[in-house]
């Protein structure tokens, strides 16, 4: 879905599976990136 929706990779599934506890700024810019990416569209 990233890369088809111009939006970077910046979370790979295994690392979010071995982390205790994913870094939550990662996550948070991540889905901020969506965000922006797909707020206008209608």
């Amino acid at each position: 879905m990233d890369e088809k929706a111009g939006i970077a990779p910046l979370l790979d599934v295994e690392d979010m599976v071995i982390m205790k506890k994913p870094d939550w700024k990662c996550v948070f810019t991540y889905v901020q990136s969506i965000h922006r990416r797909f707020r206008n569209v209608e």
